[in-house]
This record gives structure tokens, sequence and C-alpha cells, in this order.
């Protein structure tokens, strides 16, 4: 995950959201954002990755940042921009990331999901997160069953989104090739 480019999605949301939003909204909006980037492009916008717990699905990644679980400079990056206040999510300070990560249509989906979903609470979220009319998946199912989380793989979500065998085989390599890119162009290999 491009910790970068997550603090500048969250912070676009945020901006447009009065500077402060439930965190529960806000991962069932992140997962809907990347539903749909999947769906047409097959690819994420946040490239986090995915984990169902008895609220439904979330990411993983930016959960953790959000509850503050790393102690490393990606954690420190991302509480000088957002605090946590029980289950809000708000700005901290005036300065504002950018969003030079974010290519123009990552931005129109992210403003689409927001004008559809954006004005539903939290628990109408969940409810359109669970609904197999509008996800199809049920990894939730066993996590609020029995009481933990599940790996939701990249996999599965592109099954339910009609993708075959073979697209699905080729989807995961040209995302392992496309993260493999980012990080030699960014010097980390």
């Amino acid at each position: 995950m491009n910790s970068k480019k997550i603090i500048q999605i969250v912070r676009y949301i945020l901006d447009r959201s009065r500077g402060s939003i439930n965190y529960m909204k806000l991962m069932k909006l992140l997962y809907i954002v990347d539903r749909e980037s999947l769906e047409k492009w097959d690819i994420t916008v946040t490239g986090d990755t995915y984990c169902s717990m008895k609220d439904g699905p979330v990411l993983s990644e930016t959960l953790d940042l959000i509850k503050d679980k790393f102690k490393n400079e990606k954690q420190r990056e991302w509480n000088r921009h957002f605090k946590k206040d029980l289950y809000d999510l708000s700005v901290r300070g005036n300065a504002a990331p950018g969003i030079d990560e974010l290519c123009q249509s990552e931005i129109e989906i992210i403003d689409d999901v927001l004008t559809r979903y954006g004005g539903l609470s939290e628990w109408e979220l969940v409810e359109i997160t669970h609904n197999k009319k509008h996800f199809q998946e049920v990894e939730w199912e066993k996590a609020k069953k029995n009481g933990s989380s599940y790996k939701i793989e990249l996999r599965s979500i592109l099954s339910t989104l009609g993708r075959s065998e073979k697209q699905i085989e080729q989807i995961l390599l040209e995302n392992k090739k496309y993260d493999l890119e980012l990080k030699i162009a960014k010097g980390k290999c």
C-alpha cells in the first residue's frame, strides 16, 4: 500500500465530509471505491488489502493506521494528518497533503462514490456492503459468526465481479508487476 496515497485519499474524503467522518463509514466508502475501480479497471485505488470483520469488509492496513497500531514513520505521517476520537476520524492541522498521487479517473470514482453513498450512515453502508445484490460476497458471514476476521482475497472479489479464472490470473500478474514497478521507481527494491 502506498501510504502517501491513502493519506491523500482519506484527506480528500474528509475535506468533503466537513473535516470529520465515522471511521467505519470511511472504511465502507473506501471499500466501495476499490470495488468500483476493480470493476472498471481491474486495479484498486488504495492498493490496500481487505479483511472481513463482523461488520463487513475493511481495508486492513488503513484500519491499522486509524487504530494507531504501527510504530514507524508511516504511522507518524498518518498521525500528522489525522486524529481519532472514539469512532470519528478528523483532520489534524491545516497542512493538506495534496492529491498528486491520484489521477483524475481515481478522483472521479471517489467523487461518484461520495455522491451516491456519502449521505448514508455507517450502518446503512454496512447493510449495503453485506447485501448480496450489491456485493455478492459472503466472507463477512464467517467473521460475524465466529467473531474474528478473515482475509478477503482479491481473487474472490474479481470472481464476484464476473472475471474468468484466466482473466483473474492475468489481473493478479499485472497487479504484482505494477507493484514491483512502483517499488523500483521509488528506489525501494
